[in-house]
């Protein structure tokens, strides 16, 4: 979802010649494995091609009637993304917590935001997790606005990890 999300945001960037972004709402910081699943953001269009200083929820507002219904995602609990067992992992180095694509595609967050190149969101299966296994998938977004999906490779955690069934005297 959050990786389709990615993509329709730059493809209506450069459609509609104004610029979106990717608002990063909540991301679940501490990855308790028994604690329920996380992560919100939001899809928005901007008032301007550059430098926007008003950002609307989609749908862009076109009738005067603010419904903000289709760009709000949530993998909470009865949120409209509901995944049990998953979470967005929290991110860093973002300024103001989003990614903005202009309209020629390209994400104009500053270059500080790319660590390593790109900017990297996680999606974590806290399931496996809990039986001691990592198991993620990484967004990586390119200044290009190149996105790729990478699915991680299943990691046996040590046993003691916070989380692993048996461990801490659980």
């Amino acid at each position: 979802m959050l990786y389709n999300d990615i993509i329709t945001l730059r493809t209506l960037a450069v459609d509609s010649n104004r610029e979106t972004r990717l608002l990063l709402v909540e991301g679940d910081a501490e990855l308790d494995p028994a604690d329920a699943q996380h992560g919100a953001w939001r899809l928005q269009v901007g008032d301007k091609s550059s430098g926007s200083t008003e950002w609307d929820t989609l749908p862009a507002d076109v009738d005067g009637v603010f419904d903000e219904s289709e760009g709000i995602r949530s993998l909470e609990r009865d949120g409209e993304q509901e995944s049990v067992g998953v979470s967005l992992a929290r991110w860093s180095g973002l300024d103001d917590d989003a990614i903005v694509f202009s309209p020629r595609g390209w994400v104009s967050n500053p270059a500080s935001n790319f660590a390593s190149g790109y900017i990297s969101l996680a999606v974590v299966n806290k399931r496996a997790l809990a039986d001691g296994v990592d198991e993620r998938a990484t967004i990586r977004l390119a200044r290009s606005g190149f996105c790729r999906l990478e699915l991680g490779e299943r990691t046996e955690l040590p046993d003691g990890a916070v989380g692993v069934a048996g461990a801490g005297g659980e």
